[in-house]
């Protein structure tokens, strides 16, 4: 009867260190993951939001449906122009006229140290701009102050 006590003592120890291991295995693998995506997180990606609301000049309400230009900063020959160059992508408002870009910064040129948004050549129809991680908001008005 001695002899059959140590073995039975062997069985019952090996099978609660079997959840033990398992339990080991599932906290080894919880921490991990928790670390993988800490890692992920602080490595997010470079992206710029560009997001506002085109009002009109003449009615002082949100546009629907106006064409939105992200471009690379040109200095125009005339002063009243604006600095718009080469285009990166375009949206339109929707019903409330609220647009939104969403820019990956290294797809941006490697000479765009300004960027310009724009609706039209209006009154305040555009707007130049740093490129940054972030949102930027940036509100314009459509429309051109009528001449006398």
């Amino acid at each position: 009867m001695t002899s059959s006590l140590p073995a039975k003592r062997r069985d019952i120890k090996t099978k609660l260190d079997m959840p033990t291991a398992v339990w080991q295995r599932y906290l080894l693998l919880s921490i991990l993951t928790f670390f993988t995506i800490l890692l992920s997180c602080s490595q997010s990606p470079n992206i710029m939001v560009i997001t506002g609301t085109v009002t009109s000049y003449e009615t002082n309400s949100e546009l629907p449906n106006a064409e939105i230009n992200l471009t690379t900063y040109k200095q125009p020959e005339l002063v009243q122009l604006p600095p718009i160059g080469d285009t990166i992508t375009t949206v339109l408002t929707n019903t409330e006229g609220v647009y939104k870009f969403d820019i990956q910064l290294s797809s941006l040129p490697a000479d765009a140290n300004k960027l310009v948004v724009s609706v039209d050549r209006g009154v305040q129809g555009w707007k130049a701009i740093t490129p940054a991680k972030g949102v930027i908001t940036v509100d314009l008005v459509a429309g051109s102050i009528p001449v006398p």
